[in-house]
């Protein structure tokens, strides 16, 4: 599968923003008079007690009825508009439980490394772009593939070759590793005298000196010194990545860790182009002083609309498999166990402040050591607390201990997972798994496993990371394979899902993961009009055929944020 975000967006924007409409007011009606009717389709209501409907009708931003065609055809007055689905599915919005709204944003724009799994293939579209950006005083990108390089690491000799003239900084796939070249690190600083910051690496060949790979926090070292886009800049590429994202079926994400300008520059995109619901996490504060929770509290009662709340705060527990900082109790084949960003003491006093004030708590989290310390801060809380009912969340749980699993619903944790994760391409199947081992491999990303322990488990994509196109990740949770079908049968099949099951947690499951299952999730009169139609029914269609599964309209209280020329 295509992880070329820069690619879809443009193809997606180019078909389809000029059908965009921007919402506007929709008088509203009568009791039991629509607006709006969808009737002659197949409608997942994901209810559980009416899962199938013919048809729904919408009144102003709301659901009013969903039933068979005649039911709905009922509530049908002069002037209400009459769809015909002409058998096409009908779902809740999709809502997508962890991404990075800015960051996706800009990656439509920026120098993309995606799909290059080779250094023959990486290196061209840095030169073709270097060439085509000669205003710019640093190269940079995002994307590059730990399978591009042998054992997994680039160095700065390699982009050296391809940007003598400038400081070039790269950022891999997963935004754990950098990659500069020697004019970056030596305007940085780092040099062979150059420390280990806290909670990062600066990889060093066997004379000591930085190859050009930095981990973690030493990311910063070069990181801190490339030019930032402004706000005005921000602001622009957000409202792309928000019509990018209706045309995906988007109507809400989970953005997972936001800082006070951002969230401003975020409040102020939606309010320009309200085609999407925003859950915020704030980055979450080490041992919070008063002043800080009140002033994290007052960004929350600021910042509420009906498209963007704030609701979590959220932190890194440990890094990630590839760069070997994921926290294990084990080795890694390599050597090493990873980098835990926390001792257990400062994560339960941290976690206890916020969940004694009433916060949501996120926690990255990927190695079985991570996940253990995030779940044993969670009970923690509970304990000292003697609270209940605030669907902390470990973001990722991608290596768990079988035997952690059923903890997440004794305490009422939500497993934030992301569908994309299992993806079997090169990277994956030539680095991620290795360092792994076979014993962690064999239950790492095990989404049936979570489910069969009786855990919500909501679904994102973590974009840039991966593509936020829902679609996708719902066949790749069903078939765990590439969109070529390899390898055959699927990676560790035995955690393959339905597609109902993916579809689920997509949809209901990511709407409890933010307490927002009342209004959203699923179809129900009396909820938020906020539905999907598809171009055909993937919860019927061969598995290998859901991928081309395309988004013909999207709905958001009502109103069509996305439709396709073909509809």
């Amino acid at each position: 599968m295509s992880r070329r975000v820069a690619a879809l967006a443009a193809a997606a924007l180019a078909a389809g923003l000029a059908h965009d409409a921007a919402p506007e007011p929709r008088k509203e009606a009568r009791a039991g008079q629509a607006d709006r009717i969808f009737v002659g389709g197949r409608v997942w209501t994901g209810e559980p007690g009416r899962p199938l409907a013919e048809a729904l009708a919408v009144r102003g931003t709301s659901i009013l009825a969903v039933g068979s065609n005649g039911q709905v055809r009922a509530h049908a007055v002069k002037g209400t508009e009459i769809v015909d689905l002409r058998g096409r599915l009908v779902v809740p919005g999709f809502i997508d439980g962890h991404l990075h709204l800015l960051g996706g944003s800009l990656s439509l724009e920026e120098l993309r490394l995606d799909d290059a799994e080779s250094f023959a293939a990486l290196a061209p579209r840095v030169k073709e772009w270097a060439a085509a950006h000669p205003e710019a005083h640093w190269v940079t990108g995002e994307g590059w593939a730990y399978a591009a390089f042998p054992g997994g690491l680039p160095n700065r000799e390699q982009l050296d070759a391809l940007v003598p003239g400038r400081p070039a900084w790269l950022v891999s796939y997963d935004g754990h590793t950098g990659w500069a070249n020697s004019m970056a690190l030596r305007l940085s600083g780092v040099s062979r005298e150059a420390k280990d910051p806290p909670g990062g690496v600066v990889v060093r060949d066997e004379k000591g000196e930085p190859t050009g790979a930095l981990e973690e926090s030493a990311m910063d070292l070069v990181g801190r010194l490339v030019p930032k886009p402004l706000a005005h800049e921000k602001e622009s590429a957000l409202r792309k990545g928000i019509a990018q994202a209706a045309a995906w079926g988007l109507t809400s994400v989970h953005q997972a860790g936001i800082d006070e300008e951002q969230l401003e520059i975020l409040f102020r995109a939606l309010a320009a182009a309200p085609r999407l619901r925003v859950y915020v996490a704030l980055d979450i504060q080490r041992d919070p002083a008063p002043d800080v929770l009140a002033h994290q509290e007052e960004l929350r009662r600021r910042y509420s609309t009906d498209r963007l709340r704030v609701g979590a705060v959220k932190g890194y527990v440990d890094g990630v498999v590839e760069a070997r900082t994921a926290a294990m109790f084990e080795p890694y084949p390599g050597g090493g166990a990873g980098l835990p960003n926390w001792t257990q003491e400062e994560l339960d006093r941290t976690v206890a402040a916020y969940d004694k004030a009433g916060w949501q708590v996120m926690l990255h989290a990927i190695g079985d050591r991570g996940i253990d310390m995030a779940l044993t801060a969670f009970e923690h809380a509970a304990r000292a607390n003697a609270t209940s009912g605030r669907r902390h969340r470990v973001e990722h749980v991608e290596v768990p201990r079988t035997a952690d699993l059923p903890r997440f619903k004794a305490a009422g944790v939500i497993a934030s997972t992301q569908a994309m994760f299992p993806y079997p391409n090169r990277n994956h199947l030539e680095v991620y798994v290795p360092t792994l081992g076979p014993e962690r491999a064999r239950r790492a990303l095990a989404f049936r496993s979570i489910d069969d322990a009786g855990a919500v488990q909501a679904f994102g994509s973590d974009w840039p990371v991966f593509t936020a196109e829902v679609v996708r990740g719902i066949a790749c949770a069903v078939t765990r394979t590439t969109i070529e079908g390899t390898p055959p049968g699927g990676w560790e099949p035995t955690q393959k899902l339905t597609a109902e099951a993916a579809l689920r947690h997509f949809t209901s499951d990511a709407a409890f993961a933010e307490h927002a299952e009342r209004q959203k999730g699923t179809l129900a009169p009396g909820k938020l009009a906020d539905f999907v139609v598809l171009s055909q029914d993937l919860l019927a269609v061969p598995p290998a055929r859901i991928k081309d599964t395309k988004v013909l309209l999207t709905v958001l209280g009502g109103q069509d944020t996305w439709r396709a020329r073909e509809f």
